[in-house]
């Protein structure tokens, strides 16, 4: 039986439902909308999200081709059939089929249920971006691929810089790891609740429908005090930084070792660079600073965000750090000597 469907509406489903797949078949379907008819998952063993979906289909679809089409038709309105081994989509003087996966072999079942629902803090999201920025991508550091969620606050680390941003979280009851490249979608997303579960930590909305379910790990994070005390000389950076910061971002996000741009201080200066490997673009402001050229990276959104709302930083030339305190964060980075 042909049904109408909301061609708008459902892209919109997969659109959120997004986050759960797998561009590798790491699991089988990993890399498929999985239907039931009211809804559509997607599980990728880190990720799963599950999204409210008007889609009158059992089965599971390749995810790419799917969107793919549905983004070149240009109807309101399309007609769907499920037909067993394939979906037919009709629109005018047109149609089209999907092949189809029966049997849903994606193990969507073995992610915990949500359990009561807490109210996210109001600045989590905000939170997320801005400590993203320093979690590693060194795998034989498994925490520090993780960012911690405490609950008194979140923070990340690479080795070279980090965040701690201070958010009590009631909901959370103990601190837990999530991984760095799972949570990313939660910062991409209004999210407003959480929900806890045994290996899962889950966030919605109030208004779209969608679950998405982190991994979560108890390991332990290690500790940052140390690295968190800093001491030094006083530094005003120039609010025009956030804005050199985003034009060197733009040569920044090509290169190998993803989006980081380089501040360099140097006598009564402070010298911002971003180079990949379709050019790159230099610019200098003028600083109050008579200290030992130092240098640093950065993630170009995180530069600018902190020196937007947060100008002062100690420059520590005996540890060889620096620290930018704000009334909620305190981001640390290593400095390096030039020369």
């Amino acid at each position: 039986m042909k049904t109408k469907v909301n061609r708008t509406q459902l892209l919109n489903s997969l659109e959120l439902a997004s986050p759960g797949l797998s561009p590798r078949e790491i699991i089988e379907q990993s890399s498929c909308f999985v239907f039931d008819g009211t809804t559509v998952k997607t599980y990728n063993d880190e990720v799963s999200c599950s999204v409210d979906c008007n889609f009158p289909v059992s089965g599971a679809i390749q995810a790419t081709s799917m969107m793919d089409i549905l983004r070149k038709l240009n109807e309101d309105e399309i007609g769907v059939e499920d037909k067993g081994a394939e979906v037919v989509v009709y629109g005018k003087s047109r149609r089209l089929g999907l092949r189809k996966e029966q049997e849903i072999l994606l193990p969507v079942a073995s992610v915990d249920s949500p359990g009561e629902w807490s109210e996210l803090p109001t600045k989590f999201v905000d939170a997320v971006r801005l400590v993203l920025s320093c979690v590693s991508k060194d795998e034989s550091q498994f925490a520090l691929t993780c960012v911690h969620l405490h609950p008194k606050w979140l923070e990340a680390c690479d080795n070279f810089q980090l965040t701690r941003y201070k958010m009590p979280m009631p909901g959370l009851g103990e601190p837990t790891l999530v991984r760095g490249t799972s949570i990313k979608a939660v910062a991409d997303m209004a999210f407003t609740r959480m929900s806890l579960s045994d290996n899962w930590i889950h966030f919605t909305t109030d208004d779209t429908g969608v679950v998405l379910s982190c991994r979560r790990y108890v390991e332990v994070y290690p500790p940052l005090e140390g690295i968190l005390k800093c001491s030094g000389s006083a530094l005003t950076l120039p609010k025009g930084l956030g804005e050199a910061a985003e034009k060197a971002g733009v040569f920044a996000g090509d290169a190998i070792e993803g989006s980081q741009v380089r501040v360099q201080l140097e006598a009564n200066q402070v010298r911002i660079r971003g180079q990949g490997a379709t050019g790159w673009y230099e610019e200098r402001k003028q600083v109050t600073y008579r200290g030992p050229e130092m240098a640093f990276l950065i993630g170009p959104e995180v530069l600018a965000e902190i020196v937007k709302n947060h100008s002062e930083c100690i420059v520590d030339t005996e540890s060889n750090r620096m620290a930018i305190t704000g009334s909620k964060f305190r981001f640390v980075t290593c400095l390096g000597k030039v020369g």
